[in-house]
């Protein structure tokens, strides 16, 4: 039961200290956030036997890959 109390502890820290560092990202740098569009994009076409895109920006868009992003 102590590993699935230090998993979640751990778990919960690390997306904290991300979400943190995003905002900080974007709020002092001007970096945008991620897209998880594009992950899921790029996850969408490996079935199509496409694993390069130059740049994935670029690609066709997938029927949802918003949500394959998320998931992922």
């Amino acid at each position: 039961m102590a590993i699935l109390f230090n998993a979640i502890v751990i778990g919960t820290g690390a997306t904290l200290v991300m979400d943190a560092w995003a905002i900080l990202r974007k709020r002092l740098l001007g970096v945008p956030a991620l897209d998880y569009g594009l992950a899921g994009r790029w996850l969408a076409w490996l079935p199509r036997r496409r694993l390069c895109h130059h740049p994935i920006a670029t690609s066709p868009p997938v029927r949802g890959e918003r949500g394959i992003g998320w998931i992922a």
